[in-house]
């Protein structure tokens, strides 16, 4: 492997002989050091591989903003998130989330206070989450010293629900998240006291539904026809419940833009009968 760009005395673009190229994060790695040269794989302390599509220059810029500390805090606080919090976050979430926490620490010495949506969303939708994103910020403070905000927690945790997605942009956390909120109104007003009964089984819903945007974007989820008879029986004795699950159906297909499938409307309706819609 070779370099074919320095950026700093830290940070590296290299080449592969397969021509893949990679950035390499490493204390003095580009010191002295000049394009062509073979990497010294005693230096490298990061790698990263640009997604498909992305500029590995771009994205390779993004890392030279950061300091080596600063990718060490987020990857400790992802490694927290896998081993601790059973998350399955993805390697690519330690950029963001280093780049976040960079900024997020500046602001506090401005007293400069960011507002953040989804106060009630996002611990009600994102539990796990939400716990790690509280860990994170007794993290930083024992580690740098720094308290950040309680509204920390909301940003921190959206970084940690799109690590578990397959695209790298927080704003799909985002729009997933207003979505689980549109789905939640749906269940409540199809309940006859228009409140939630039920809000573990609610709580199952959301999880469901997560992991079935997952699936869908992996390309999982192919129709199962023994679910056929099953959901004609359930969608009779069930009317509302049914119904119900249609329209949040319509709601994920138009945001995935790809069909919901009968026997994953048939699950979404089980979790919303025992959310209390008949």
């Amino acid at each position: 492997m070779r370099v074919r760009k320095v950026y700093n005395n830290n940070i590296v673009l290299a080449v592969q002989e397969d021509g893949n190229e990679m950035i390499l994060l490493g204390r003095s790695i580009g010191f002295n050091t000049r394009p062509g040269q073979e990497v010294t794989p005693g230096h490298v302390e990061r790698l990263f591989v640009p997604l498909a599509g992305r500029d590995s220059d771009s994205v390779a810029r993004l890392v030279a903003q950061l300091s080596i500390d600063d990718v060490r805090l987020a990857t400790e606080i992802a490694e927290a998130g896998r081993e601790t919090f059973s998350l399955p976050l993805h390697e690519r979430v330690v950029l963001p989330l280093a780049d976040h926490l960079k900024f997020a620490i500046e602001r506090v010495g401005t007293g400069l206070v960011v507002e953040s949506p989804f106060e009630f969303e996002v611990p009600t939708f994102y539990p796990r989450e939400t716990e790690l994103a509280r860990w994170a910020l007794r993290h930083v403070a024992e580690t740098r010293g720094v308290q950040l905000p309680a509204g920390e927690v909301i940003p921190l945790a959206l970084h940690f629900v799109n690590g578990q997605f397959s695209s790298g942009d927080v704003s799909k956390a985002i729009s997933y998240t207003t979505l689980f909120g549109d789905i939640v109104a749906e269940v409540v007003a199809a309940q006859e006291n228009r409140s939630i009964r039920e809000p573990l089984a609610v709580s199952r819903l959301i999880t469901h539904l997560r992991y079935l945007i997952v699936r869908k974007e992996q390309g999982g989820s192919p129709e199962t026809p023994q679910f056929q008879q099953m959901g004609e029986s359930f969608r009779t004795a069930h009317p509302a419940a049914w119904a119900t699950a249609v329209r949040i159906a319509d709601r994920l297909s138009t945001a995935l833009g790809q069909p919901v499938l009968d026997d994953e409307v048939l699950y979404i309706a089980l979790h919303v009968a025992r959310a209390g819609v008949g």
